[in-house]
């Protein structure tokens, strides 16, 4: 992986969220599905980012894939820094489901097309207004 190579010192995920993601195996073999957590997190002494123009569910972000670096002992506090995300929140996920009733096909209900629209009107939650008052 490119985030193993020693002239790489950042990894960062730069946009979209959940709905997609990719496994990665740790040095020991151990897979990690990973949606937002950049890969490099499995490299030690890199740094990782999850940049503003994200979109995240906090919750489900700490219990599928923080969770993840903690059951198998990864260091991430210090190396993983989440920047002004918008918020996926329960109320994006009951737009998704609403609106795929006619294509269940259609969408992984994870509230991305409603988020992405709160974001581009600029109507969204975003990380740090919660988190540094």
């Amino acid at each position: 992986a490119i985030a193993r190579r020693p002239e790489v010192k950042v990894v960062a995920r730069v946009n979209s969220g959940e709905n997609a993601g990719h496994t990665v195996f740790g040095e020991t073999g151990h897979k990690y599905d990973f949606h937002l957590c950049p890969s490099g997190l499995l490299t030690p002494g890199k740094v990782n980012m999850i940049g503003p123009e994200c979109v995240m569910d906090p919750v489900s972000f700490m219990e599928r894939e923080v969770s993840q670096l903690v059951r198998t002992g990864v260091s991430y506090k210090e190396r993983l820094f989440i920047g002004n995300v918008h918020l996926v929140c329960p109320h994006h996920k009951l737009l998704d489901l609403i609106g795929s009733w006619d294509a269940p096909n259609r969408s992984t209900l994870q509230g991305m097309g409603p988020v992405h629209a709160s974001k581009a009107s600029r109507r969204g939650l975003r990380l740090h207004p919660p988190f540094n008052r």
